[in-house]
């Protein structure tokens, strides 16, 4: 056996045998395990659970001994993420008698400067950034020529649902954007487990534990930033407004854009009023 596979093989799991990241996050929308043990587990509550590949990715990269990583080869991990992929539908299918079905998706980003044509982007800077992402890219892109027997779906930036009630597992914030296209989304959160529905988004937010008065929306994930995926924060400048004009509107984390944009069209310099305005 390889070293390269070894390392993959070896990686740190949960309760479940599934990276560990994942493994938290399947066990609490399972309720099972000691820390999320429970008679009524959300699973119960929807219809699908949809998992972005890149978070399936990154999860099972974390997961191995970072003095190994520089030797994995794109196979070898395609062959960690196909051990994860067959573990969680067997759990869920078993957990479920079957009800509730995985939808495995991936974005590509290629309209994404389109999309959010006025936002500050965020770039690769280390070497070491740029090597995880080319790895990361190469892996995906064999699982995908691979065409393993699951519910796959390839989007640009834009998602496009069903109309189902879904659990998303997901470190893109930018994908729950497209909420609408779904009957209810929450989002799930690998490591902590925690399931997140519209009113706890804002803290997917850069900084956004203190963004109480924010709602998740596509002004706000440009103007202040998403961590660190894709978009970069603005001047602080900019993102002050938006907080004192929450304050003086009393928006909430469930704030309709409607009123957001009443809230913009009270500000009085016109260049700030048609900059948020394009960003919406």
């Amino acid at each position: 056996m390889s070293v390269s596979l070894r390392a993959v093989n070896q990686r740190d799991k949960g309760e479940l045998p599934l990276s560990i990241g994942t493994s938290l996050a399947i066990e609490s929308a399972c309720g099972l395990g000691e820390e999320f043990y429970t008679e009524h587990p959300v699973i119960n509550e929807v219809d699908e659970v949809w998992v972005n590949l890149r978070t399936l990715f990154r999860n099972l990269y974390g997961s191995i001994e970072r003095n190994v990583r520089d030797s994995l080869l794109p196979e070898d991990l395609m062959a960690g993420l196909l051990d994860d992929i067959r573990t969680m539908e067997a759990t869920i299918t078993r957990k479920t008698h079957g009800r509730v079905q995985l939808v495995f998706y991936i974005c590509d980003f290629s309209d994404f400067e389109q999309q959010f044509p006025n936002a500050y982007y965020k770039e690769l800077k280390t070497e070491k950034q740029k090597i995880e992402q080319s790895i990361e890219n190469q892996t995906l892109r064999l699982l995908v020529e691979d065409s393993p027997p699951m519910d796959l779906r390839q989007f640009q930036t834009r998602i496009e649902g069903d109309g189902k009630r879904i659990l998303m597992l997901t470190h893109y914030p930018v994908d729950l954007l497209w909420k609408k296209d779904f009957a209810e989304l929450r989002l799930l959160e690998s490591h902590t487990g925690k399931i997140k529905s519209q009113v706890d988004w804002h803290t997917k937010l850069t900084g956004g534990k203190d963004l109480t008065r924010i709602p998740f929306n596509r002004l706000t994930i440009q103007v202040f930033g998403d961590g660190n995926t894709l978009f970069a924060s603005m001047p602080q400048k900019l993102k002050q407004e938006l907080i004192d004009l929450s304050i003086q509107y009393k928006w909430t984390p469930l704030t309709t854009e409607e009123k957001v944009r009443y809230g913009l069209g009270r500000i009085y310099d016109p260049r700030v009023k048609t900059f948020y305005t394009s960003l919406l």
